[in-house]
């Protein structure tokens, strides 16, 4: 074990103690943590607000592999440890001079720092002083050739790790369950930790020592196919490369041991650098019949009393063998289950088994509680309130609140942009997954805490753990969540159901509004939000311009255009409805549908007379569903008009919004594919003859009315001449 720079030396203070232990002793240093300590537990956030608000930074780190292995902590390395101390500390620091706002962006910091320090005395190189260009390349031709593996060219050093283990140099540890300890062999290879070994190392390691006759990582299953070195993601390498950047920036600060090379002059000159490796790509949107079935699955169990039943029989007792002492009842729930459509469970409450063997159909009663449902529920609440997991995870046992007039509320972590507790609305099937939980959280006898999904066995009282990572996958497979087209099953991620939230909103709701959904993710960049809602569009340009468009994917495009279509029409028979029943539609078109409609009424008056029949006689419905198909709307993002533009050249030149565009921008209406309601505030759109007014937004106009005539009492001048023209626009088009 490596001496400690503190002791090295009580005589005279080590250049580390001069210039570490002049730096302040900052808010975000915990546990009695200080400059000078060789671990570092950091925390930014509250611990009120997040489970694990804090990160340990270890910087006892074996640096080079067996049989030279050198340590951070070792004398000779002093410089270094103030080097990666003082970019990790005034990384936190505000901006500019720091980038990091988090503990995990500090640690991912840490990471990446010690990787490029390790690189660097791997080849020799004494200082950060002695970088310049020539290993600049070098650095990126490994990273290009072979990613860390290439960096620290680990094929040498399990090669020399190996060879040392066969000549009987060297022992192997091993831990409480008689493997090879995991940790033992990433330090002898030079590495953080057993999670630092890429996949090609823990494959190669796996095989050698299972030829050995020894176990290793008893989870680790060997893949079927050898490993193929794949491009590193764009995204890595630029990580890879960060700390040529910081350590630059930083250098005034550096002044023990400054980079001699300023490898990047901005963030275009290092992406060009990095063309070589695998674009970035968006995460797969989830299917959406799979998803809806999921979604729907869940909340059938979530609403059904079996669940409580369940509770109840196995709180009434067990037997010597595990199986519930009232045998009747629990048949009853499995009745249940098979008329909702689910396999029945096993009348055992646990059994001693290696996870994997048991099958679907013969699920205990503890896998369902435990396992199952939490995913459920945990489905149920990240659909209906666009929460990440992360976020979920937070949650405490009384986020649910109802304010006086009977809304619920949910209390949470919003864990970026805000990163504190904030309160959004949710329906009541969300507080009912959040009891479930609840209940299971009150299982709890050894540990007393506030976090809803720190959940506990009914008959133990052991904690439990709740990962819908790791157990999603097995959860839908015992639901029996169809297969895709193709026969594959689809493998849901917490996140997609964030971004399915968005979708289902945006496409399905009467009037969406893109600043409500974006204040709901509580996303600061409404771009961000538009993202969300274009994700398939982008999808199958990438696949249109790579050549990859199959039939199957173009008939789901054309099935999506129709669902699109068909809530478009639906949106106009709403309308079209509102003006037969009699409701003022306010604007140019809102008078031209009302005129069209009037029409249409007067046309067919003798037949509606004679039949004594309503709105749905069949040639009356026929000619209204006609003009429905003829008439383009659709409406604008923030709520406060429909827009009717056909975007024909005719419509386009009249359309205000693209005037304005054209005054701005010098871009001609007719070069215009459509409307572009970024040039289109409520003031344009009130005179546009292509917008309408109806009922339902009319909150929108009388709140903006309401605003602008208290204004106008406390401005004067150009200021109150403004306002007046605003108040008498809205008096007159809204």
């Amino acid at each position: 074990m490596s001496v400690a720079l503190l002791n090295a030396d009580v005589t005279a203070p080590s250049l580390h103690d001069q210039i570490i232990g002049a730096l302040p002793v900052r808010y975000w240093f915990k546990d009695g943590t200080t400059p000078l300590s060789n671990k570092w537990v950091i925390g930014t956030e509250s611990v009120a607000v997040r489970k694990n608000p804090t990160i340990t930074i270890d910087f006892d780190q074996y640096l080079t592999a067996f049989p030279s292995s050198i340590n951070l902590l070792d004398p000779e390395c002093e410089r270094d440890l103030i080097t990666i101390k003082l970019v990790v500390y005034h990384s936190l620091d505000d901006e500019p001079v720091g980038w990091n706002k988090s503990a995990v962006g500090a640690s991912n910091t840490f990471r990446f720092q010690l990787l490029f320090l390790k690189w660097r005395i791997q080849n020799g190189i004494e200082s950060y002083a002695k970088l310049n260009a020539v290993w600049h390349r070098q650095f990126v031709r490994a990273l290009r050739s072979g990613g860390r593996d290439a960096l620290l060219s680990m094929p040498e050093r399990i090669k020399t790790l190996c060879g040392a283990w066969d000549r009987g140099e060297l022992d192997p540890c091993f831990n409480q369950r008689g493997d090879v300890d995991g940790e033992f062999v990433a330090h002898m290879l030079g590495l953080q930790n057993a999670s630092s070994l890429t996949s090609a190392t823990r494959a190669t390691m796996y095989q050698y020592i299972t030829q050995k006759g020894l176990r290793y990582a008893r989870t680790y299953k060997i893949p079927e196919k050898p490993i193929s070195q794949e491009k590193i993601a764009e995204g890595s390498a630029l990580d890879f490369l960060k700390p040529w950047t910081q350590l630059w920036n930083l250098r005034e600060l550096l002044s023990h041991d400054p980079i001699g090379y300023r490898a990047h002059l901005n963030e275009r000159d290092k992406s060009s650098l990095v063309k070589w490796a695998k674009a970035r790509r968006r995460t797969k949107d989830a299917p959406e019949y799979q998803t809806s079935w999921l979604i729907d699955a869940c909340l059938k169990l979530v609403h059904d009393d079996i669940v409580k039943e369940l509770f109840d029989i196995v709180e009434n007792g067990l037997d010597q063998t595990g199986c519930p002492t009232d045998l009747k009842r629990f048949e009853k729930v499995n009745d249940r289950l098979r008329h909702l459509g689910f396999p029945e469970l096993s009348p055992i409450y646990s059994i001693s088994t290696r996870r994997g063997d048991q099958p679907h159909h013969l699920v205990t009663i503890r896998t369902f509680l435990l396992v199952f449902l939490p995913i459920f529920c945990s489905v149920v609440i990240c659909a209906f309130t666009a929460r990440r997991d992360d976020e979920r995870n937070c949650l405490k046992v009384d986020c649910v609140e109802t304010d006086a007039n009977g809304n619920m509320w949910l209390n949470c972590l919003i864990a970026k942009n805000i990163r504190d507790v904030d309160r959004i609305p949710i329906p009541s099937s969300v507080k009912a997954a959040v009891d479930i939980v609840r209940r299971l959280h009150s299982y709890n006898r050894f540990r007393q805490d506030e976090w809803l999904f720190n959940i506990a066995c009914p008959v133990t009282g052991r904690p439990a753990l709740v990962s819908p990572g790791k157990n999603l996958k097995r959860s839908c497979k015992w639901l029996g969540v169809p297969p895709l087209a193709n026969g594959e099953t689809w493998v849901f991620t917490p996140h997609q159901f964030r971004k399915f939230f968005g979708t289902t909103y945006f496409h399905r709701w009467m009037f969406p509004n893109l600043t409500a959904l974006s204040f709901h993710y509580r996303h600061f960049n409404p771009d961000t939000t538009r993202g969300y809602l274009k994700m398939r569009a982008a999808t199958a340009l990438r696949m249109g311009e790579d050549k990859l468009a199959r039939a199957e994917v173009a008939r789901r495009n054309i099935e999506r255009e129709r669902d699109t279509n068909d809530g478009r029409w639906q949106l106009v028979r709403h309308i079209m409805q509102t003006a037969l029943d009699g409701a003022k539609l306010a604007g140019s078109a809102g008078q031209r549908i009302t005129q069209q409609v009037n029409e249409l009424k007067e046309r067919f008056l003798p037949e509606l007379e004679i039949t004594k029949g309503g709105y749905d006689e069949p040639g009356f419905e026929a000619a209204l569903e006609k003009l429905v198909r003829a008439t383009p709307m659709q409406v604008h993002p923030e709520g406060h008009s429909v827009c009717l533009c056909n975007n024909s050249n005719d419509d386009k030149s009249k359309s205000k919004c693209l005037a304005l565009k054209q005054m701005l921008t010098g871009m001609l209406p007719s070069d215009n594919a459509e409307v572009d309601f970024d040039f289109a505030d409520d003031e344009t759109c009130l005179s546009c003859p292509h917008s309408a007014r109806v009922p339902a937004i009319s909150p929108y106009w009388e709140s903006a009315l309401a605003e602008v005539r208290l204004m106008v009492k406390l401005t004067t001048g150009e200021q109150r001449e403004a306002i007046e023209r605003r108040i008498a626009a809205i008096e007159v088009y809204a």
